[in-house]
């Protein structure tokens, strides 16, 4: 139980991580193409966790078994910030947000369903509407139509929930083939050479020349979010169950609500405030009592 508790804390800081990663990542969209921020964005993760798996004294080595999860995670955490960084482009960044943040938790508890056979308690279907009623205040539901909602960015952003959905169940799925830490610092590098194939090799060049801003930022985004505290969620799913750490991503919209005003000068409205905080709360009812859900 004190086990558990001290992973929902861990859960809280990296979700506030994740919040403060949207008006930076917002930011370096500016600089360069999407495989561009790819690779940078992998290759600062993937020097960034070798100390930690020295510090938590993980092995290098990988099983074959593992290779399976490797790949899946490999293509899931790529493709998933390959439409990250499309929607930030191209979208409305705080749509965006709420739409990844509040349509991840329902799809992976639905998959979760699916294998699992399990169904959700009352206070977790209770805690779902609550966090769709929060999430629409936050974007104004009332104000966006269907194609608006559908058009350009907003389906990256979409399709980006979907696939971090995935993305949180390969992850727990891989562990009982590799330590947390491992599976995470293999996908980062393959990510990292994918991405470099992919990528303008003169723009990953001209990448030095950007100065400041943008390299504080993607530093930020990478070892900051990426290494500490997407390692946080992956261990936490392996903990919790991938469902209940799922289910923490609901406090990422007010996060990036506060972020954006700290950071871009968004000023948030008072529906967004309010929404925020209805999915704040969508949290505790949906871990009240809750059973773990798995994989397995």
């Amino acid at each position: 139980m004190a086990k558990n508790k001290n992973f929902i804390l861990l859960l809280i800081f990296a979700m506030v991580l994740w919040g403060l990663s949207w008006p930076t990542a917002k930011i370096v969209t500016r600089f360069a193409g999407e495989y561009t921020l790819l690779f940078w964005r992998f290759f600062l993760t993937t020097l960034g966790m070798i100390p930690l798996m020295f510090y938590f004294k993980q092995s290098f080595k990988f099983s074959l078994q593992g290779l399976k999860y490797i790949a899946l995670g490999t293509f899931f955490i790529l493709t998933y910030n390959l439409f990250f960084f499309l929607g930030l482009r191209y979208g409305l960044s705080g749509l965006g947000g709420v739409l990844v943040t509040t349509l991840n938790p329902i799809l992976t508890f639905f998959i979760v369903a699916l294998i699992s056979k399990k169904g959700f308690s009352t206070y977790q279907m209770l805690g779902l509407l609550m966090a769709l009623i929060g999430g629409g205040l936050i974007i104004r539901l009332w104000e966006v139509d269907m194609v608006s909602l559908l058009q350009g960015g907003n389906l990256f952003f979409l399709i980006a929930a979907l696939l971090w959905s995935f993305l949180t169940l390969s992850s727990a799925g891989g562990k009982t083939h590799l330590p947390v830490l491992t599976f995470s610092f293999y996908i980062y590098l393959c990510t990292t050479i994918v991405s470099f194939f992919l990528a303008d090799k003169m723009e990953v060049y001209n990448s030095f020349f950007f100065g400041f801003t943008f390299w504080i930022n993607m530093f930020f985004i990478s070892v900051i979010v990426t290494a500490i505290a997407t390692t946080i969620y992956f261990k936490a799913s392996t903990v919790l169950g991938s469902a209940i750490a799922s289910s923490f991503i609901f406090l990422v919209p007010a996060t990036a609500i506060l972020g954006s005003f700290l950071i871009l000068d968004e000023i948030p409205k008072l529906s967004t405030i309010i929404g925020g905080v209805i999915c704040t709360l969508a949290v505790g009812l949906i871990n009240k009592n809750s059973v773990k859900l798995t994989t397995n």
